[in-house]
């Protein structure tokens, strides 16, 4: 826990909310797809368990992001940062525009530690909330 509170910072928040969302609303729709394929021959809705096995996959990649926060050497497969991806466009108006505002700190920009971070907080954010939802849909 001090690890965490030493790496966290406040310009971590943005992304940590971007990765968090695009991990939820990906287990959602895996889990939603994987209910409407499989519940048929199954003869039941399969929403709790499959809620619950993806929590399960949220904590497994949590466990990961706490071993590579705690300097744990992974192999290559497992070493893997997904986060959400950059977006490149137009930005209208001039630059006198975003004079005062702070840069934002996209989740590629940040340091190993800060990625490791993000991570972790987002995946058990994702689990809690998938944990949470298997108990009320049974």
């Amino acid at each position: 826990m001090k690890k965490i509170r030493r790496v966290w910072q406040r310009y971590m928040l943005r992304p940590f909310l971007y990765t968090a969302f695009s991990r939820l609303v990906l287990g959602l729709f895996a889990a939603l797809l994987c209910d409407y394929f499989f519940s048929g021959a199954a003869g039941r809705p399969l929403k709790n368990t499959l809620f619950l096995l993806t929590a399960a996959v949220f904590v497994l990649f949590a466990l990961l992001a706490w071993l590579r926060l705690d300097g744990i050497s992974l192999p290559k497969p497992l070493n893997l940062r997904l986060g959400p991806k950059k977006r490149r466009g137009r930005i209208p108006g001039d630059m006198i525009d975003f004079v005062e505002e702070e840069p934002s700190v996209p989740f590629e920009g940040l340091e190993d530690e800060e990625k490791d971070c993000c991570l972790l907080c987002a995946d058990l954010i994702c689990a809690a909330v998938f944990f949470l939802a298997s108990f009320l849909f049974s």
